[in-house]
């Protein structure tokens, strides 16, 4: 389980720390780390990008040129422009009486 959520997530220590604690059996966690490494080799080698990003690229999150170049999250190029992002209703679109105000 902690290598496969660290493979998918690319976050190992989180899949060693979740099993550790759900365990909590100490001798564990050598394996659990030589497991990690292993599959976050593998994951590496066979994709380029995370499960996180590989989801933000399919919504259109992040620009094509900055698939292009595999570097995600590392600057301007990877954000919307605030023109671009939509701004949350009011909340007077919630409430179920007009006269409330927000």
């Amino acid at each position: 389980m902690s290598a496969t959520l660290g493979a998918v997530v690319r976050a190992p220590v989180t899949g060693v720390l979740i099993v550790f604690e759900m365990t909590h059996e100490f001798g564990l966690v050598p394996a659990l780390m030589i497991g990690a490494l292993v599959s976050q080799t593998i994951s590496r080698k066979m994709l380029k990008h995370s499960f996180y990003d590989a989801l933000l690229k399919q919504d259109g999150s992040i620009s094509s040129r900055c698939s292009r170049r595999g570097t995600f999250g590392a600057g301007s190029c990877c954000r919307h422009p605030p023109s671009q992002i939509s701004s949350p209703p009011s909340c007077a679109a919630w409430l179920p009486s007009t006269s409330a105000r927000c």
